[in-house]
């Protein structure tokens, strides 16, 4: 280690001595509903530009999320995990998300947004804590803050190309962009990505898992006519569909189980590897696996710049609808299938009043509505032939079948006042009034086995029910069952100037998350339909401090965060849990720091030191004994770390420039290293993430005139082997014991990019 640093040292003083010193670009962000400096802003932010996505190929943001140490994210077949500091939703599509997602100023409200395509971002904003004021609906963890790239004042137009020769992965990206007057810029957008599955799958005849295909266009149309007002409308359309199934392989199977799976396919095994065995094409009821979604978004924002005011309105229509195919029993057995449908819209409008000009009080002010509807169709398709209840009863292939339909509607104002109480101090006061009203339909049936195409309308089946009923579910039908809340968090931060580099702020703030209904509700006991509001209660101290005259900045926040009523799911023997945990506590330190060295030479990182426990939760669930059986009906998790909470995270990165013949050569690397943490919501030994470290580089070169670029990328080069999902396999008792099951996270790529600008 003295060799590698005495090494580092000398390369660091050869760059700098043929070298010209640099300040570092500002960069700008809007977490504040502001263009505003990052070292001024009172909020703990990671920033990442739309360029570095590019030259990196970041293709989805849980490929971005594992570079920004304590931000989780993981897609599993029923949602997406998105936690930030060791709090999010968890797997239940009645949650709204405790990480929101803010694309252009529109709110995105259900986890799949997360694994929408994306490209040609300006910006994405991690937003740290809770941003219950500004950001408002149920950001009570932090929010991403995406800004996708605007028309440009002159024709800038580029065509990139990417190719993964391990997995046949290629991309294609294309943008055009310019006025088309005076007063009318356009940008069109395309993007296509398809890709094989990476885990190979033994069993002959069947797909290999996690072949992605996806599209993305876009099209924004900007126009300003006169000097202070300026109409953007953003309208995209894309789709992503996963054949193969997701890349989920046993972790362990008992004797049993595991003979079971090898009598289908002698190659199948429970090694940690890239090898797995799932069904092929032969039965449509359990096999053909795919998970396909269409999406269809418009957004228009309109801003007026008045005299020592801006007036900003955002208008959007998200929606979205999802068909798939799941392989719920994770092994090569037609077991367990799960064919499902959703389909989701949501409009919102905001409008906002926003002073501009220093003076002694400023202020913005903002009303905000949104409706949304949300439906869900689903069976839980059981073939128990091989199972232990083969002999016992006298049907053996049937359908759990669910529906879940949502009605919600929420209106807030909310305002934000900021006391200029001198040159170098301020007080900044916000508040947010919002009511939240569901109106909810579900049912519980059972049925034949029915395809995702018949799974409209599928018809209960008595004889089914007079066996079933009860066992794996109870028979219900809910109808206009309603829910209304309402609060009004509120937030008290400072800001100290305390000399021209060093900004000192803290914050104290209050919010929730609105309760809702468990879309996953099987006991048929009304009172386990209902969940209750989440409530939080923040504070934190923090530094920005710009120093090296300008070439460098370290960023420090001090948090600490109690929530109440922790909205928490987790998997128990067939089906979620959903409920609340009595209270949690995360706390920690995050440090954000970026040196730029020299013009050649810029190297950063960041850190998290993290501790977040349940204070409280007595009736917590319970692990699954070796017969695949939970030990009790609760147990008490009070003291014990929360899921997907790791105790220190970090990730430290260079990026290095040369001249070679006139090209510019850049190289850059980053390496990411966590501690290990708790996957599964019952926090089951078996399933832990062991800590781990992974390298990222890329070196790329560029034509004097910048119209060509080409890159070697790297991810993942130390090939380290994770999961950022793991937990029991649906009735695995009925296979003779325990059994677990992980989602494979990505190996290494090396891939080739090449692109360029006309």
């Amino acid at each position: 280690m003295r060799h590698v640093l005495r090494l580092s040292s000398l390369l660091l003083f050869a760059v700098c001595a043929n070298s010209t010193w640099a300040e570092i670009e500002e960069i700008v962000v809007t977490a504040t509903k502001r263009a505003e400096s990052l070292q001024d802003v009172p909020i703990a932010v990671s920033v990442v530009d739309g360029e570095l996505l590019d030259h990196q190929s970041i293709n989805t943001l849980d490929e971005l999320t594992f570079r920004m140490p304590s931000v989780m994210m993981s897609e599993a077949q029923a949602a997406t995990n998105i936690f930030i500091r060791g709090v999010g939703s968890g797997q239940n599509y009645g949650f709204e998300q405790s990480v929101g997602m803010f694309i252009d100023g529109a709110y995105y409200s259900r986890s799949r947004a997360f694994r929408n395509p994306f490209f040609d971002a300006e910006r994405i904003e991690v937003l740290k804590g809770p941003q219950t004021v500004l950001f408002g609906k149920n950001v009570v963890s932090g929010a991403f803050n995406i800004t996708t790239a605007a028309p440009t004042e002159t024709w800038q137009n580029s065509f990139t190309a990417y190719y993964d020769p391990e997995y046949d992965g290629a991309k294609f990206t294309g943008v055009v962009s310019g006025p088309l007057s005076d007063t009318v810029g356009i940008r069109l957008a395309a993007k296509h990505y398809d890709v094989d599955g990476y885990l190979d799958n033994s069993l002959p005849g069947a797909p290999d898992p996690y072949a992605r295909e996806e599209y993305l266009v876009r099209a924004t149309l900007q126009w300003s006519p006169t000097d202070n007002f300026v109409a953007t409308l953003k309208v995209e359309d894309g789709a992503y569909d996963i054949t193969g199934g997701y890349p989920t392989q046993p972790q362990f199977l008992s004797a049993n189980h595991l003979a079971l799976t090898q009598a289908v396919d002698p190659a199948a095994e429970v090694d940690e590897d890239y090898d797995v065995s799932v069904p092929a094409a032969s039965d449509p009821f359990f096999t053909g696996l795919f998970n396909d979604t269409n999406m269809d978004n418009a957004t228009l924002t309109l801003s007026w710049s008045l005299p020592g005011h801006e007036i900003t309105s955002v208008t959007s229509q998200i929606g979205f609808d999802f068909e798939a195919l799941t392989n719920n029993d994770h092994t090569n057995l037609t077991i367990i299938a799960g064919p499902q449908k959703q389909d989701s819209e949501t409009f919102s409008q905001e409008l906002r009043i926003a002073s501009t000009e220093y003076q002694p009080v400023e202020y913005l002010f903002g009303v905000y509505y949104s409706e949304d509807d949300y439906d869900t169709r689903l069976q839980a398709a059981l073939d128990l032939s091989q199972s232990a209840l083969a002999g016992l009863f006298p049907i053996v292939r049937l359908g759990r079948n669910q529906q879940f339909s949502q009605e919600g509607e929420t209106w807030a104002i909310f305002g934000e006042v900021t006391f200029n109480i001198s040159d170098d101090f301020r007080l900044k006061l916000g508040a947010r009034y919002t009511e939240d009203e569901k109106e909810v339909d579900k049912r519980l049936w059972y049925s034949g086995l029915a395809t995702v195409d018949t799974l409209d309308g599928i018809p209960r089946d008595p004889a089914i029910a007079a066996i079933y009923n009860g066992v794996i579910g109870v028979e219900h039908d809910l109808q206009n069952v309603r829910r209304r809340t309402d609060d009004v968090p509120f937030a008290i931060t400072f800001e100290w100037d305390a000399n021209d580099d060093l900004m000192l702020y803290g914050y104290y703030k209050e919010g929730f998350k609105a309760g809702g209904f468990d879309e996953d509700f099987t006991s048929g006991v009304l009172a386990d339909f209902e969940f209750e509001d989440e409530e939080v209660e923040a504070f934190a101290v923090g530094a920005k401090w710009t120093l090296a005259g300008g070439r460098a900045y370290i960023n420090a926040e001090y948090f600490h965060s109690e929530f109440t009523n922790l909205q928490v799911s987790t998997f128990s023997v067939a089906s979620f849990l959903v409920g609340n945990a009595a209270s949690a506590t995360t706390q920690g330190l995050d440090v954000d720091a970026r040196f730029q060295v020299s013009d050649r030479l810029t190297v950063g990182g960041a850190f998290v030191i993290l501790d977040a426990e349940y204070d409280d939760y007595e009736s917590g669930p319970c692990l699954l004994d070796d017969a695949g059986v939970e030990i009790a009906t609760f147990c008490d998790l009070s003291g014990e770390p929360l899921q997907y909470a790791p105790d220190f995270e970090a990730n430290v990165y260079a990026e290095l420039g040369f001249d070679v013949g006139g090209w510019a050569l850049d190289i850059s690397a980053d390496l990411t290293y966590s501690d290990e943490f708790f996957l599964a919501g019952d926090l089951d030994p078996a399933y832990v993430q062991g800590s781990y470290a992974k390298l990222n580089a890329v070196v790329s070169m560029t034509s004097p005139d910048e119209r060509y670029r080409f890159s070697v990328i790297g991810k993942n080069l130390t090939d380290k082997r994770t999961s950022h999902q793991q937990n029991d396999i649906p009735l695995g008792s009925l296979y003779g014991g325990k059994a677990g099951s992980y989602f494979t996270d990505p190996p290494r790529v090396i891939a080739l990019q090449g692109e360029v600008r006309f």
